[in-house]
């Protein structure tokens, strides 16, 4: 997954765009996304195309199925493995 994008959608959805967060996998497909608030998310990872549209309310159910529920707690870190959307 070297040079994917990872993406964070919290569970609150579209309505908080602020709080998305991405990254990029290095070249072993190992990322660190820092400062997420504690919370519920939805992770992804893609190369070009998202699999779906992020930032639309009514996509977000069929959005959240293509993605990895993470729950991130204060001052944690947690090890996610996340299959490459298509």
């Amino acid at each position: 997954m070297s040079g994917a994008t990872i993406a964070l959608i919290p569970d609150a959805g579209p309505s908080w765009p602020q709080w998305y967060r991405f990254g990029v996998a290095d070249e072993y497909g190992v990322f660190q996304i820092r400062g997420l608030a504690p919370g519920r998310y939805t992770a992804f990872a893609f190369y070009d195309d998202p699999p779906c549209e992020f930032y639309d309310s009514d996509e977000m159910p069929s959005c959240r199925s293509k993605g990895r529920d993470v729950a991130v707690a204060e001052g944690s870190q947690t090890i996610v493995e996340l299959p490459l959307a298509k």
